[in-house]
């Protein structure tokens, strides 16, 4: 997403420097090779996890040297060196910062901490108006109206893959033919759902034997997923692909996305996939219903109801390759009229652009 926004905002308009405080510099870096400025100051993530003035104060020079007008945060660690730096700074420039899932005051200390980051930002951007309201009722904010929500996008061409289901599917090693194929793609962990995926699947299995699960993604919970598809009696019908970066191609591998997420911002993987044209069954949790309306014809299932989750990818089975094709068109223009690269940047250009007027009109 951050990349989508920084290749998409005019350069004539704006000069960006990009700034990552973990790892080195990577040869490949698709901002770099574009020419934008990158700088990596290499922090391990280990050297992180206590507060390291250092690294603000390393940022405070970038900023006066580079002449930096905004700094933009994206989550919570990067705010923090982000507020400090701009504090320490000789320009003193406007924060944006970024958050893209609810809970972001889970803890008391977060909130104390949030009562001083979030105050000092100029903009607080939620990527859905479930974050927004979230961020709102959850932290002491002294200008409620500073909490704004800018939708992520996408490049909707991009996941509209060329290939064949059938060459989609055999790059997987998933059946083809009269087999009904569930996907899923995120990061193997807890908040994700696959636990509740695999059992509700098993379910889906015992009505209809020609149903396969595609997990793609890595992560922490890998072995125990694939222990509880053992136990659930699936584990040969449930294909475990690992990281890809062929999503375009993998989407078009399925019959029906599911997104079983137990809580949720907004996903970029539900956008990809509305985008690619497959129907969809996601939690109603967090900003996705916003993004699924009913006229949509995504599916909305409770989040962790496995039981109506089975029953909602059974009925996705039952539906014929026309209705299929319906609401995949409509999921497409959904996309196509909101959730784009463009729209995203547009918004954010105005978020920019007030608060340079705010600042000089001072």
């Amino acid at each position: 997403m951050m990349e989508n926004l920084i290749t998409a905002l005019d350069p004539a308009e704006f000069e960006q420097t990009i700034c990552y405080i973990c790892g080195a510099s990577n040869p490949c870096n698709v901002l770099e090779e574009q020419g934008y400025r990158v700088i990596c100051l290499g922090m391990p993530k280990r050297t992180l996890r206590r507060l390291r003035p250092m690294v603000s104060r390393r940022l405070a020079r970038i900023i006066d040297e580079h002449e930096i007008d905004i700094v933009h945060c994206q989550r919570h660690k990067p705010t923090v060196y982000g507020v400090l730096a701009t504090l320490l700074s000789r320009r003193a420039p406007a924060v944006f910062t970024t958050i893209h899932g609810e809970g972001y005051a889970h803890r008391l200390n977060r909130k104390a901490q949030n009562l001083l980051l979030l105050n000092r930002a100029s903009r607080i951007i939620a990527v859905s108006n479930a974050v927004r309201d979230d961020i709102r009722r959850s932290n002491w904010i002294r200008s409620p109206e500073s909490v704004v929500t800018v939708y992520n996008g996408i490049d909707p061409d991009t996941f509209r893959s060329q290939l064949t289901v059938a060459a989609a599917r055999d790059r997987l090693g998933l059946p083809d033919g009269n087999t009904m194929i569930f996907g899923t793609v995120g990061r193997l962990t807890r908040i994700k759902g696959h636990v509740e995926l695999i059992s509700a699947f098993a379910r889906v299995r015992a009505a209809l034997p020609n149903a396969t699960l595609a997990i793609v993604g890595s992560g922490a919970m890998d072995s125990e997923l694939r222990r509880i598809a053992a136990e659930c009696g699936v584990l040969d019908h449930v294909q475990f692909t690992g990281y890809r970066s062929d999503i375009p191609d993998v989407i078009r591998a399925f019959d029906v996305f599911v997104f079983p997420s137990l809580t949720e911002g907004l996903g970029l993987a539900l956008l990809e996939t509305m985008a690619a044209g497959i129907p969809v069954i996601a939690s109603d949790i967090g900003g996705i219903p916003e993004v699924l309306t009913p006229e949509s014809g995504g599916v909305l299932v409770r989040p962790g109801e496995i039981d109506s989750l089975a029953n909602a990818m059974i009925a996705a089975c039952r539906m014929n390759a026309d209705q299929r094709r319906d609401i995949g068109h409509r999921l497409m223009r959904r996309v196509d009229a909101t959730f784009t690269v463009k729209h995203m940047a547009a918004e954010m250009r105005n978020h920019y652009r007030a608060v340079a007027e705010e600042r000089s009109n001072r």
